[in-house]
């Protein structure tokens, strides 16, 4: 049965309709996914910054990429009093392995969960640190041992 040149001309229009908001969506989409890869690629950059401190025993400087929250629950002689007991105990650290990591945003802002290898002289230990994005930066908001 073939179609009136009408109906080709409607089907025609309703296809170009759905490539459209096909097309809107995929833009959409695509925008949406190279944001987060910009802010998991920001956090990382971020950390890797602070492990690299740990490692050279900046302990200023480490701390200095630390959230406001983090900076208030811990003085900065504490911290540096901390990092300098564990070398005392493990020895040297000697590389901060980034392992895998979650980044995701809500209305609080964007907020990345990253596992972290730790190698010492004498030991390895695991770490989970929370980073977050202040003002477009992104700092060590806290951390614990696995």
């Amino acid at each position: 049965m073939d179609e009136t040149p009408a109906a080709r001309s409607k089907r025609a229009k309703r296809k170009k309709v759905i490539a459209s908001v096909a097309g809107i969506i995929l833009l959409i989409a695509s925008s949406f996914f190279i944001w987060l890869f910009m802010q998991m690629h920001r956090a990382s950059k971020a950390f890797s910054s602070f492990g690299q401190a740990l490692v050279s025993t900046d302990y200023k400087h480490a701390y200095e990429l630390t959230s406001s929250d983090f900076r208030e629950a811990m003085s900065e002689s504490a911290f540096a009093d901390q990092q300098r007991a564990l070398s005392s105990h493990l020895g040297a650290l000697k590389v901060v392995k980034q392992g895998p990591s979650e980044t995701d945003g809500n209305q609080d802002g964007w907020k990345s969960t990253i596992s972290a290898h730790f190698v010492y002289e004498r030991a390895e230990r695991q770490f989970v640190f929370v980073m977050k994005e202040t003002d477009g930066k992104w700092e060590v908001y806290g951390y614990k041992e696995q």
